[in-house]
């Protein structure tokens, strides 16, 4: 009996011991929930740096874009920026050649508009001067000495400046010659030309043909003579200034 209870005791006593080596060993040892949770945590953990990787892998692809674009839109708007000086210059240029056109074109008209003017008046004053000297010689070569009052008369109303100075002084010794050899003359003029001309002054040469008789010369004789006479514009009418025989 004692020695069954001896083994008892002993085996009780293993028993105890094997029981507590098991709890020592389960409390030294990690459970399986804290071995999960530690395991989770840590794919956890494993994920969210790779999630960091990936989104830091992906900024620097968005950083590494946006340079590329932008390194894209600068070499793009290089030569832009280049360009556009130079357009602009050129438009310049154009605009200013395009003026100095237009101003050069007004003023050529503006001159070529006031050389015709000039030229319009000129043969106008031509033309008048012209009509006005052959009226004027046809008076002076148209002579009779029974009108010489009348003969006087036109030549004065016709002349100006030291011309009809000259023969206001001299008509009346021209009239007592005339009258003392009964003197006549008649003439034409036969062409007629003019040989410079300004709005204000003209001279007209005038080719004419008079036949003059007197007591001494009772058949009348032709002479032909040239004559240039100066007519001059006072107050719109065109008056003889100066005559000459060439």
């Amino acid at each position: 009996m004692a020695d069954d209870a001896a083994d008892k005791d002993a085996k009780n006593a293993d028993e105890s011991a094997v029981t507590s080596d098991a709890e020592k060993a389960e409390s030294s040892s990690p459970s399986s929930a804290a071995v999960e949770s530690t395991a989770e945590g840590t794919t956890e953990a494993a994920a969210a740096e790779v999630a960091d990787f990936d989104a830091e892998d992906s900024e620097k692809a968005k950083d590494s874009g946006a340079v590329e674009d932008s390194d894209d839109e600068d070499i793009s708007l290089e030569p832009d920026e280049e360009q556009n000086p130079k357009r602009i210059r050129g438009r310049h240029w154009a605009l200013t050649a395009a003026a100095i056109v237009a101003i050069a074109i007004v003023a050529l008209a503006a001159i070529i508009g006031r050389l015709y003017e000039e030229q319009r008046i000129e043969e106008q004053s031509s033309r008048e001067a012209l009509a006005a000297a052959q009226e004027f010689a046809n008076v002076m070569i148209n002579v009779d000495s029974a009108k010489l009052d009348e003969s006087s008369n036109k030549t004065l109303e016709r002349s100006t400046g030291d011309f009809k100075q000259k023969y206001s002084e001299s008509s009346t010794t021209l009239r007592q010659v005339m009258i003392e050899n009964k003197a006549k003359a008649t003439g034409v003029v036969v062409d007629s030309a003019v040989k410079s001309a300004t709005p204000d002054k003209v001279e007209v040469l005038l080719f004419i043909d008079q036949a003059v008789s007197n007591v001494a010369i009772p058949d009348a004789r032709m002479d032909r003579s040239r004559v240039q006479i100066t007519m001059q514009k006072v107050d719109g009418r065109w008056l003889a200034s100066d005559v000459e025989l060439t």
